[in-house]
């Protein structure tokens, strides 16, 4: 059970998840991380409070829905877990402005760039009843991302946990924004097993003008876009439809960022995603 919050009814105003961005400079910071949550660590992370957002469905963060040294699922030990309840905005309407859910989101509060991103990670998933199943209405996320005003082009990589989409939880979503413009999920990968069930380990690799997505050490799509820009490593859990739904949590046993160091491997020209995917899979330290 959550505590009540009727005290921190602050205001805050933020129309989407742009409202949320840390940092003043569009710098990428070469540090690598290695977190496994058994605290809050405040040099490496923001964590959301009192942010309200609307960009799909009204969500209010709150950093107590952000529990460090949380006791995870499935026997992974300790970590982070992000939770989605109805409390504490059913005791004001005005708690939360308006938002029905409250939840949790985590960012870096460096950029980085070109490099792995790795994490463990359980999709969001029902905390009481079946927790194979989410509520249609919540989408979680493991994402690179940052916000345009740091940086002037929208450039994000991510894997997106849809449960109104996801076919019982055996696809995840494979989407990107690179310098081009515009958004793209460019494809679904069909897992063969439900990803809420248990934990898996996600990877974004990002090199220059290629990016590829791994799950449990296997590639599941590669692209070749060029994101130039240095993001935001994030995890959100956030409202796809309005109103009260049953409490959810999205769990993580550590996140991972290795950057890049360029060799003489380049990946082919003009093949196709067959014979890249193939590249990739021969020369796994590129």
């Amino acid at each position: 059970m959550l505590p009540s919050l009727l005290s921190l009814a602050a205001a805050s105003n933020g129309s989407d998840d742009s409202q949320l961005s840390v940092g003043a400079t569009c710098v990428g910071s070469d540090e690598t991380i290695h977190d496994e949550f058994t605290s809050a660590d405040n040099r490496t992370w923001s964590f959301a409070d009192r942010k309200y957002v609307s960009q799909f469905a009204p969500c209010y963060y709150l950093a107590n829905h952000s529990l460090t040294n949380a006791s995870l699922s499935q026997g992974e030990g300790r970590g982070l877990k992000l939770r989605m309840s109805h409390q504490p905005c059913n005791e004001s309407t005005a708690l939360c402005h308006g938002a029905a859910m409250a939840s949790g989101h985590v960012s870096t509060l460096r950029l980085h760039s070109y490099g792995d991103y790795e994490t463990r990670l359980r999709a969001p998933h029902n905390d009481v009843g079946d927790d194979s199943k989410c509520n249609e209405g919540i989408y979680g996320y493991f994402t690179a991302g940052y916000v345009d005003s740091e940086c002037g082009t929208w450039n994000e990589i991510n894997f997106g946990f849809h449960p109104d989409r996801d076919e019982g939880g055996h696809k995840v979503s494979l989407e990107l924004h690179a310098d081009s413009g515009g958004y793209h999920e460019s494809t679904s990968a069909d897992l063969g097993f439900n990803y809420r069930n248990a934990f898996h380990t996600y990877r974004i690799k990002h090199r220059p003008c290629d990016v590829s997505w791994w799950i449990d050490g296997r590639i599941q799509h590669v692209l070749k876009a060029c994101l130039t820009k240095p993001m935001h490593t994030s995890f959100i859990l956030r409202t796809n439809d309005k109103g009260a739904m049953p409490s959810t949590t999205m769990e993580f046993a550590y996140f991972k960022f290795k950057p890049y160091k360029a060799t003489q491997l380049r990946p082919p020209a003009n093949v196709s995603v067959t014979e890249h995917i193939a590249w990739h899979e021969a020369h796994p330290d590129f």
